[in-house]
């Protein structure tokens, strides 16, 4: 049985007087060790179908179901709690909290499991930490990190829980090409853990090239290449400027 299946998702948005469709009968499964990339372009529509995923949003009309149970039927507090320790959205839009820790930052995704205490979920978030390499940022501020720094600060957040699915919205990309190569490795190595699916939208090939399985989203349609490492060319040779 898939972990996730969708099925006729789709989402539109007012755009002045018309219309942005968004998803348009999006359909798809991911699997328990799944490492699964979305590609597309800018405003493609990615991060909403990432959140409506996560239970943080919900669509128009079509099936989220995870581990069996339909996402779309529950109010937005029972997605939540049935989530909360399952699931987990990595996405880049910092708001700084000046006067708060790494660890801090960190741990706080642990609690919310109210069941856990503080100390253990500083345990938690150090071991997060250090598996996203960045241990030695505990006690820095937030506002005192490198943009890589703060990537895999995000990325220690999101795992802190040990969801089952994790999905991580379009990396910024870094200055430095080291930097990236080191970064996309991370990535790849978060995909191929056991224990845990994951999806990776991208706007760049990059980030994606060593996953599993490839869709590409663009217009409001979603399509998938299931040959393994398949990735699309980029940009797009059609001239059309997307899929």
């Amino acid at each position: 049985m898939p972990l996730l299946e969708v099925t006729g998702l789709c989402k539109r948005y007012p755009d002045g007087s018309r219309e942005l469709v968004v998803l348009n009968d999006a359909s798809f499964e991911i699997f328990e060790d799944d490492f699964v990339g979305l590609w597309g372009l800018r405003r493609a529509g990615k991060s909403t179908l990432l959140r409506i995923l996560a239970g943080l949003e919900a669509p128009d009309s079509g099936s989220v179901r995870f581990d069996g149970i339909e996402l779309t039927t529950l109010s937005s507090d029972a997605r939540v709690r049935l989530l909360r320790n399952q699931l987990a959205l990595a996405s880049f839009g910092w708001a700084t909290h000046r006067n708060r820790s790494v660890c801090e930052h960190v741990a706080l995704a642990a609690c919310a499991d109210h069941r856990m205490t503080g100390r253990s979920a500083r345990v938690l978030a150090r071991r997060a930490l250090h598996r996203l390499a960045v241990v030695e940022c505990a006690e820095r501020p937030l506002d005192r990190l490198s943009l890589d720094e703060q990537i895999r600060v995000e990325l220690a957040r999101a795992i802190v829980r040990g969801p089952r699915l994790l999905l991580i919205d379009d990396p910024p990309v870094l200055q430095s090409p080291t930097e990236n190569t080191e970064l996309h490795e991370l990535l790849r190595s978060l995909g191929e853990e056991a224990g845990r699916a994951v999806m990776l939208s991208a706007c760049d090939t990059a980030p994606i090239q060593h996953v599993k399985r490839t869709m590409a989203l663009g217009r409001g349609r979603l399509r998938t290449m299931d040959a393994p490492g398949t990735v699309l060319p980029f940009p797009d040779r059609t001239g059309t400027g997307g899929p």
